[in-house]
């Protein structure tokens, strides 16, 4: 994991036990850390905890998972020490179990049966008193006892934790993988491939192959089979890339992990297991060699066309077509799943896509499907695409309007916004044909579809069409749900799109450039918007600001800065008095994020006059937003919470305004509002565990704040975890210095604290932190004066090295 033993030591301690056994006896409005542990995120995703109201949903879970685990120790423990049948149906027969497990030989029975009678027992004894006099034991006795069993069974809460973050961690990287694809005789290369990365020593392989010969395929099943024998901390999947750069950028997205400094990366990388796949890479010679120094600590693998013959420093698999025998018995299994019978058909059918397509399971797959189905094809590159229902227009709408919307899918209750571009029947008829899946409840094409129906070399026929329908669904946009619509405008801005050179691209931009301001996908939006930016003379100045916002998020607040004062000129020149005031903000965040307070207070000053002359909803809301942000970092909470006070409710907004009241410490309404977050619910935020997180990190700031150290760690602690299954590995380290944090405030943790900031402060570097580092030093320091103070050793060795 990430910060090495730090992560080791145990989230779920017997305190964290105790405090949750409290909790489920009643079964108040209390909040304890266990509830955000991946033990009960795990069990919630169970289809049975939907019933159940949401802010319950995790108490709920939380005692299913006690009960089992403990129930399950003492059954098994009473078995080991051979005890009688036992028999439960009263409270006298309790009573009896509780003295006769009192009198047994075993201390793991007379522990684990202590926790289940005293907490979960459906005749369970209400205090450690009552416990007392039925065992005829004293009172400090039964507390003795609690505590030896709370210990005892936290240790086996936390191997079951690490082993819930594990399968949390693996099923989402199996989630990425490509699935429900038909592999014959690759075996010996998958395995190949499989040693390959689960390897002690990490590797750089190279699948190489002509299109549709089954590189991606081969690929997932080698992970797959990778992630059931090994631990990996994380899958790192990069797209399509054109260079370095390129793939520099995507780890950056996916890891939050910067790769500027190559040294700094490798070094990081060097402490975790890392699968990074390039799929349908395109590199220089030289790029590719600079590519395998910078991954030298992961384990690699691209797929490629090209094979790169003179290049050392990877292991080269190349990826033949199938001999006859092997390739008929597939297109027969292909024929089977496409709805031919066994038999004649089936077997005409595997032997016609064989002399057409040779040994090519892709080009094998299209003529099966040609035969069975009786389908026209899309001819590319040489090689045939994929296939569509010959003369159904609606079938092509719709299939091209999923590719559109990409691969993350169409939920079914998503298609009645899409109704005027995708008829269910027609959906229904191409799953039936297997160009559209349907799994989990979604529909979706295979990115090996959305490659070929988007190919430039297609016939211009064919491109046409496309394009066509892409330009009715660009029409159709202001109809569709927002997160519908941010899906598809993420796509449509991509070059993969964009480049279709029959609809209107840069019309799309321009209109609908304000998206961006909802996306996460900011990389994409700014190819787009730099494109259109270069090449377009007279633009409109308000897309500039678009570009400010986007370049901004991007972390690049120099040319913020400069696309921010081109937009204002721009919209100053037009008489456009809006488009000034929304450059005049993004000027002042760009200010703000740079820590230049004065400069942003003005120009923000600017723009929220603007704003109200003009009556600008939006806009207002966007400055006071900025001004709450600048307020609370010049710690004037009190002007914040005013400007937080009058825009709409959003989660950005919402972890703001509770992080002020916690501050202000103004209790009552700092719980209110994190209650507010565990119930919210916005498409546009992004993964769980990091919402998750978020909340986390409040939640102990608030007992940080009410000195209540111990209980602030616990929640700090579960939120590294949870940033750790995000793959963020800065918040991970940072949310581990708030850990330390809260134990230097203990004389029996200090030591140990001050350890944990020892190690993550050689992981900021490694990780370039330099503000997640800055706390965490100036924490050491602080830990240093209290040992001073408390005549207590603090380390002094190893201070050193840092």
């Amino acid at each position: 994991m990430p910060s090495g033993n730090v992560t080791q030591s145990p989230v779920l301690g017997p305190e964290a036990i105790r405090e949750a056994l409290e909790v489920i006896t009643h079964f108040g409005d209390d909040d304890v850390a266990f509830m955000y542990t991946s033990l009960v995120e795990e069990r919630i995703q169970h289809p049975f905890y939907t019933r159940i109201a949401r802010h319950t949903r995790r108490l709920h879970a939380m005692k299913d998972i006690l009960s089992d685990v403990i129930s399950s120790e003492l059954e098994h423990s009473r078995r080991n020490a051979k005890t009688g049948a036992i028999t439960e149906h009263s409270s006298e027969d309790a009573i009896t179990n509780i003295q006769n497990d009192a009198r047994s030989h075993s201390s793991v029975v007379r522990l684990v049966s202590f926790l289940f009678y005293r907490y979960l027992s459906a005749y369970r004894i209400e205090s450690n008193r009552a416990f007392a006099e039925i065992i005829n034991k004293t009172v400090r006795d039964i507390q003795r006892l609690q505590k030896r069993a709370l210990e005892y069974i936290a240790d086996l809460f936390v191997n079951a934790e690490q082993a819930s973050r594990q399968r949390i961690l693996r099923s989402g990287m199996i989630a990425e993988l490509k699935s429900d694809v038909e592999i014959v005789g690759r075996q010996a290369i998958i395995s190949e491939i499989t040693r390959q990365i689960t390897s002690q020593s990490k590797s750089f392989t190279l699948v190489s192959g002509a299109a549709g010969i089954g590189k991606k395929a081969v690929v997932c099943e080698a992970i797959r089979q990778g992630l059931s024998k090994k631990d990996f901390d994380a899958l790192v999947w990069v797209k399509s890339p054109r260079s370095i750069f390129d793939i520099g950028q995507q780890i950056e997205q996916m890891l939050e992990v910067s790769v500027m400094n190559p040294e700094a990366f490798r070094s990081f990388t060097q402490n975790l297991e890392i699968i990074v796949v390039l799929d349908g890479a395109v590199l220089s010679a030289s790029e590719l060699k600079d590519t395998i120094y910078l991954l030298a600590s992961c384990h690699t693998v691209m797929t490629s066309q090209l094979q790169y013959r003179n290049l050392n420093g990877f292991k080269r698999i190349i990826l033949p077509d199938l001999p006859k025998a092997l390739a008929i018995q597939l297109a027969h299994k292909l024929a089977i799943n496409a709805g031919a019978e066994e038999g004649d058909i089936a077997d005409a059918a595997a032997r016609w896509a064989y002399d057409n397509a040779g040994g090519n399971p892709g080009q094998l797959q299209d003529f099966v499907r040609q035969y069975i189905l009786d389908s026209e094809l899309i001819i590319t590159n040489g090689a045939l695409a994929r296939l569509l229902p010959r003369n159904d227009q609606a079938a092509r709408q719709a299939l091209i309007t999923i590719c559109i919307v990409g691969s993350q899918g169409l939920y079914k209750d998503e298609l009645d916004s899409l109704d005027s571009l995708i008829d269910r029947q027609t959906i229904q008829f191409m799953v039936a044909t297997s160009l559209v899946m349907y799994r989990k409840h979604r529909y979706y094409v295979e990115d090996s579809i959305i490659k070929l129906i988007t190919s430039q070399i297609q016939a211009e026929e064919q491109q046409r069409e496309v394009g066509e329908i892409i330009q009715q669904v660009a029409n159709n946009l202001p109809t569709i749900k927002h997160h519908l619509q941010l899906m598809i405008a993420d796509n449509l801005v991509s070059h993969r799109w964009r480049s279709n050179p029959f609809w209107d691209a840069p019309e799309f931009l321009l209109r609908y450039h304000t998206l961006a301001r909802h996306s996460k996908a900011y990389d994409v939006w700014l190819d787009a918007l730099l494109e259109i930016t270069d090449s377009e003379i007279n633009l409109e100045g308000y897309i500039y600001t678009t570009l400010a916002y986007v370049l901004r998020k991007l972390e690049k607040f120099t040319a913020a800065q400069s696309a921010a004062e081109f937009a204002i000129q721009s919209c100053g020149r037009n008489g456009n008095f809006i488009g000034m005031g929304w450059g005049m903000a993004e000027s002042g965040a760009a200010h703000l994020a740079t820590g230049a307070f004065e400069k942003a207070s003005e120009m923000l000053q600017q723009s929220l006059e603007i704003a109200q002359r003009t009556n600008a909803t939006e806009l207002l809301d966007f400055v006071h937003s900025l001004f709450a942000e600048l307020f609370f970092a010049l710690g004037d909470l009190d002007a914040a919470a005013e400007h937080l006070a009058v825009i709409p409710t959003s989660w950005p907004m919402l972890l703001l305004q509770c992080d002020i009241l916690i501050k202000l410490k103004r209790w009552n309404e700092a719980q209110a509002t994190l209650r507010l977050l565990d119930n919210y619910d916005d498409d546009n935020r992004v993964g769980a565990n990091r919402q998750l997180g978020d909340v986390l990190i409040l939640k102990g700031h608030f007992y940080f704040a009410q000195r209540s150290y111990s209980v602030a760690a616990s929640y700090y602690r579960i939120a590294s975890e949870r940033f750790t299954l995000a793959q963020q590995f800065v918040r991970h380290a940072r949310a581990i210095t708030n850990t330390a944090s809260c134990y230097l405030h203990d004389a029996r943790k200090r030591n140990e604290g001050l350890r944990m900031l020892i190690e993550n402060a050689k992981q900021q570097q490694m990780l370039d932190d330099a503000v997640g580092l800055a706390v965490t030093l100036s924490n050491l320091e602080h830990g240093r004066r209290l040992a001073e103070r408390d005549g207590t050793e603090a380390l002094d060795d190893q201070f050193g090295d840092l």
